[in-house]
């Protein structure tokens, strides 16, 4: 059930009676959610997060992982062609 604004000024302003400006304010600021606990995540919810961030970044960890085993290997036949093309140099200023 939410807290209605009117019945959390008239709370604050009990307390203020009570307790004093300062230590409402800080109590107000920092452990009263202003709308209301409906606001506030619980655990089942941020277990759900995390469960939905974890398969995202498996999913795309794999597509990653295949971008990098393509980039690869253009790059390990690049050399090689790059290598023979100078070893056929070599041989070609040595005779």
């Amino acid at each position: 059930m939410a807290v209605e604004e009117r019945a959390r000024r008239q709370l604050q302003e009990a307390l203020m009676g009570m307790i004093g400006a300062d230590e409402t304010d800080t109590l107000f600021d920092h452990y009263l959610p202003p709308t209301g606990w409906a606001g506030v995540a619980t655990k089942q919810d941020l277990e759900a997060l995390g469960a939905s961030l974890s398969a995202k970044i498996d999913a795309q960890g794999s597509r990653l992982e295949g971008k990098i085993d393509r980039a690869l290997r253009t790059q390990f036949y690049a050399l090689v062609v790059i290598m023979v093309a100078l070893a056929g140099l070599a041989v070609g200023f040595l005779r």
